[in-house]
């Protein structure tokens, strides 16, 4: 009667447990994105949500006032093997001298668009329009070294020169540094870009799958400029 009385028991706690595996909701495996994590071409962070965090310093006449900024992709596509990320630019003013911070260079609240055609990754102010190829200023080709350098904007005659600038130059790699230190971290093999023209020059510091922790510029012959440093950043881990 005992061993009878055990069976039955046996069976109902299996039967309950059969019954609640039944009606658990089962676990569904997340969708991998479409878009790569890092883009194929250019080892720069071009997925959705990736977030850099910066500091700019910006000074004249033995002034100085301080913006962080934060940049953050907001939409991502493609066509035709070219892949696009939107950025939404948000800024706040952290300190001036009075209300005197218009006389620095200011940053804005915008949104502006990398774009990556092959080894050439542009950054365009409006949105681009695919359908007649890629277009803006050529921020990086990769590797840099691969090239003597390069015209950041162009036309059939050569490089143009930007609002302000006398003499265009082009973009060219110093070296590439064993060791960058930042406030974000420390990184490896960054590529030290510079760009000079008669009255003035700007310095990008470039470091693979992380994107921009410096970029620099003085004007020529006065106390005029800024630095922006990378003090943060957010990569979105790839769905598995």
């Amino acid at each position: 009667m005992k061993h009878s009385l055990r069976l039955v028991m046996l069976w109902t706690l299996l039967l309950t447990a059969c019954s609640r595996a039944a009606s658990a909701p089962s676990k569904t495996s997340p969708v991998p994105e479409n878009l790569p994590t890092l883009a194929p071409g250019v080892p720069f962070p071009l997925a959705l949500s990736t977030t850099w965090i910066y500091e700019m310093n910006a000074h004249t006449n033995g002034q100085s006032a301080l913006w962080r900024i934060t940049q953050t992709i907001q939409e991502v596509g493609g066509q035709a093997g070219i892949l696009t990320a939107k950025v939404s630019q948000q800024v706040t003013l952290l300190s001036a001298p009075g209300s005197e911070s218009g006389q620095f260079f200011s940053p804005q609240n915008t949104s502006f668009w990398y774009i990556l055609n092959d080894n050439t990754l542009f950054r365009s102010e409006t949105a681009p329009d695919l359908n007649n190829g890629a277009s803006g200023s050529r921020e990086i080709v990769w590797p840099p070294e691969s090239v003597t350098c390069w015209c950041v904007n162009s036309s059939s005659d050569g490089c143009l020169e930007l609002e302000g600038e006398i003499g265009s130059g082009c973009r060219y790699q110093a070296e590439i540094l064993p060791l960058t230190h930042t406030p974000a971290g420390d990184f490896s093999d960054c590529r030290d870009l510079r760009r000079g023209y008669n009255n003035g020059g700007d310095q990008l510091l470039f470091c693979p799958n992380v994107g921009i922790v410096s970029e620099t510029y003085q004007h020529l012959g006065d106390d005029f400029g800024y630095r922006m440093t990378l003090i943060g950043y957010s990569l979105p881990s790839p769905e598995r």
